[in-house]
């Protein structure tokens, strides 16, 4: 073999080393772009696992807003599970080589991080809406509970259902929300309006007049009572029921 030959034996080796650099190179540049991707996808799925669960609580907390009739923008919510229902589907449609880089898949996980701020803003409304609700429930089992307290009145089941419809008004008035709680509150609130009070039963034991009686259903339906229309004697019979004047509160109001 000549000098010549030598030489270019050794440059076409060269050669094919070069190339070989060059496609390893280009191998190594793939792998770590696909580990990029990877890396991204898994942050995006995890994310997508956050929305769904945080979306279920909202589903709960409106399921829980319809059952006590409170209002809310029903169509906010309807329209952002339309938009995180058609960013799933064309996620869940397109293969992984589809994705043309990892910037591609964080863009879609920036859109699942402000459909999670809008479930946040969505959920803080009902559960306002929930809490004022519950707040004039509270009021309401207040004075049934003390009327179930006179003797004669309710039985010991009737209270203790009004404890428990109490305790579940509060607990989802501080944000404790149950598993199931449109259905319970259903199942409460149905409970709660089969108890009947026996008013008869008040009106011979304390010897209160018709109109006191009458005074004293408006009370227990948390209907407003104007002071200076109720006679001295209606006054009177109400005050001998000792359960209803310590629930009993005189609010001034100046004439406009």
């Amino acid at each position: 073999m000549t000098v010549l030959d030598q030489v270019s034996t050794i440059e076409e080796r060269h050669g094919k080393a070069s190339d070989l650099a060059k496609d390893a190179e280009k191998t190594n540049e793939r792998r770590k772009e696909a580990e990029r991707k990877n890396n991204a996808f898994q942050s995006l799925r995890s994310k997508i696992e956050d929305i769904q669960s945080e979306y279920e609580t909202l589903r709960k907390w409106r399921s829980l807003a319809d059952a006590m009739g409170v209002a809310y923008d029903a169509d906010a919510i309807d329209q952002l599970k339309r938009k995180m229902t058609t960013k799933l589907k064309t996620i869940t449609e397109t293969e992984f080589d589809g994705f043309e880089d990892d910037q591609e898949i964080r863009d879609l996980e920036a859109d699942f991080v402000d459909y999670s701020a809008e479930i946040d803003d969505q959920q803080a409304d009902i559960q306002q809406q929930i809490e004022t609700r519950s707040d004039e429930l509270l009021d309401e089992l207040a004075t049934k509970w003390t009327v179930l307290r006179i003797p004669d009145v309710g039985s010991e089941d009737d209270e203790q259902l009004i404890e428990e419809f109490q305790q579940f008004l509060r607990d989802h008035r501080d944000g404790n929300l149950q598993q199931v709680p449109a259905a319970r509150y259903n199942e409460l609130s149905e409970q709660y309006d089969d108890i009947r009070i026996s008013f008869d039963v008040v009106q011979d034991e304390y010897d209160i007049g018709d109109e006191a009686m009458s005074e004293l259903k408006k009370l227990l339906n948390n209907t407003q009572v104007t002071l200076a229309e109720i006679d001295e004697d209606v006054l009177k019979d109400l005050k001998n029921l000792s359960q209803f004047s310590q629930l009993l509160t005189i609010q001034f109001k100046e004439d406009t």
